[in-house]
């Protein structure tokens, strides 16, 4: 079956991303090069580039190196798809970020479209109230909500386990039920604004 996309579409990053890079976790380790008679003291990770692969593999088995993860927020708003012909783009507006896909299965494993979100989503329509006021929590869909107002034409996706999060509480239920039409509608238009005001600055 074919598949389509239309550029400038909005898709929603389905889970941060996780950088994982080489921690030392015993400083100072001596290691002696047979072959050329010097010790290396590996004092922080630059020292690794002076040794192979499978010294560097001993090293992890002895629990010399291990590997740290830093979690990167960047499934925070929306993002636009792109395709020049042979890759496909995804641009966050809200973060600057940019991913780089060589096909639609790829990049679906990492992002969902806004449309599909919607449909597969449970509406929630609760207040959620913070230290920065009220918005509205509207959707939510494997640990991400669809967060904002209508009336003010204000949208983001967020993830519910985000540090943030936990500074707001639930509250009463909306007053007025939003049909997942009614939101993408809005959310659509907020985004033709948005980029009517940039174009005429």
């Amino acid at each position: 079956m074919e598949r389509y996309i239309i550029n400038g579409s909005l898709y929603i990053k389905r889970r941060p991303s996780v950088k994982k890079e080489d921690k030392l976790l015993n400083q100072n380790t001596s290691i002696y090069n047979a072959t050329t008679g010097k010790n290396i003291i590996l004092k922080s990770i630059k020292d690794l580039e002076q040794l192979p692969p499978q010294v560097i593999n001993v090293l992890r088995q002895q629990k010399i190196l291990g590997t740290e993860e830093t979690i990167i927020h960047d499934n925070l708003g929306f993002y636009q798809i792109f395709s020049d012909g042979s890759s496909l783009y995804m641009l966050g507006r809200e973060n600057n970020q940019t991913f780089k896909y060589q096909s639609l299965d790829e990049l679906e494993k990492d992002f969902i479209s806004l449309e599909d979100f919607l449909n597969s989503g449970k509406y929630i329509g609760r207040e959620l109230n913070g230290e920065h006021g009220t918005v509205e929590l509207l959707y939510e869909f494997e640990g991400m909500y669809l967060l904002g107002s209508i009336s003010r034409s204000f949208f983001i996706t967020i993830g519910k386990d985000t540090k943030v999060m936990s500074r707001y509480v639930i509250g009463n239920i909306l007053p007025h039920y939003y049909s997942k039409e009614e939101i993408y509608q809005a959310i659509i238009q907020s985004y033709i604004n948005k980029n009517n005001g940039e174009a005429r600055r």
